[in-house]
């Protein structure tokens, strides 16, 4: 599953300018932030990557992103794939 939180509704044909795109594979959730416009201002332009277990942390408190970096790259890799089918793929990230 992919879910995408921001589509710029003037341009919903270019690729996604600021997003917070989530990737479910049991039992990893992953979430890929990035942006440069006002919703995403804090970000400052660098992605920011999150992966739960949410069988081990249904709240989603302990980012396991840097401490499975296998698992998070396989997973960003999949979701960067998917957009890239789908057109979606943000440049420079």
């Amino acid at each position: 599953m992919i879910d995408a939180k921001f589509r710029n509704p003037r341009q919903p044909d270019l690729p996604l300018q600021g997003a917070s795109l989530v990737l479910l594979r049991h039992p990893y959730k992953l979430i890929w932030h990035y942006g440069e416009d006002r919703y995403y201002e804090l970000l400052k332009g660098t992605p920011q990557l999150e992966l739960f277990h949410l069988e081990d942390d249904p709240e989603e408190l302990t980012n396991l992103f840097e401490t499975l970096p296998e698992i998070g790259a396989a997973m960003l890799t999949e979701l960067r794939a998917r957009l890239d089918e789908l057109d979606l793929l943000p440049t420079g990230v």
